[in-house]
């Protein structure tokens, strides 16, 4: 299967700022994007580093916060 990128759905009640980082399995930091979330948005993760370089193949982990608090990281395994 051909991934271009991932999507997770937001919602929040009110403006809030949300920062996504993707991680490696061993917790390596490859990407971080902020965005403003309003009720409900969609994020998307387009299986590049922080250089725009498509990542290798493997296990990866989303991970947002909001407020200071960290969501459960989601699991996003990528086989181009």
């Amino acid at each position: 299967m051909n991934q271009d990128f991932v999507k997770v759905n937001l919602y929040t009640f009110c403006t809030k700022t949300v920062k996504m980082t993707v991680v490696t399995d061993a917790y390596r930091e490859v990407y971080k994007e902020e965005m403003t979330v309003l009720f409900d948005t969609t994020a998307v993760w387009n299986l590049t580093d922080g250089k725009g370089a498509k990542v290798a193949a493997g296990l990866y982990y989303i991970i947002f916060t909001m407020d200071g608090k960290s969501s459960d990281p989601v699991p996003v395994v990528f086989t181009p």
